[in-house]
């Protein structure tokens, strides 16, 4: 689950409408096994992209695991993609689109090791 390292790494950092690329503004969980981040869009939206701004000093973003639909329980809902590999340059933005538009109310990431989850910045893209 997530676990915020501090109030100003809680999870609504990632969606606050504040654009920013700092340790400090960004979403973060703790490093442990299979860390996740979770957001409940509050009604079903069509989703075609993700846009995901990694953050700047190259911290942790691979191995990660994207799922969206209408459960609450993470793996019961499809994957929208995934980010196998390395971490990305810092500072990366990081497209995700599934093949078709998918429809759903909740949004998660999960990183598929030990690791952490750290988002700056997320946008969801309509259909």
């Amino acid at each position: 689950m997530p676990l915020p390292l501090s109030p100003n790494h809680a999870e609504d950092k990632a969606t606050d409408g504040f654009y920013c690329y700092s340790y400090d503004a960004c979403s973060t969980s703790k490093s442990m096994t299979n860390p996740w981040w979770q957001a409940d869009l509050q009604k079903a939206y069509v989703v075609s992209a993700l846009i995901v701004k990694a953050r700047d000093d190259g911290s942790s973003f691979s191995q990660v695991e994207i799922r969206f639909g209408n459960s609450p329980t993470i793996s019961q809902n499809p994957v929208f993609g995934t980010h196998p590999g390395s971490t990305p340059p810092a500072g990366t933005f990081l497209t995700f689109r599934p093949p078709n538009p998918m429809e759903g109310r909740y949004l998660s990431f999960q990183a598929l090791e030990y690791a952490g989850i750290f988002i700056c910045e997320l946008q969801i893209i309509e259909a």
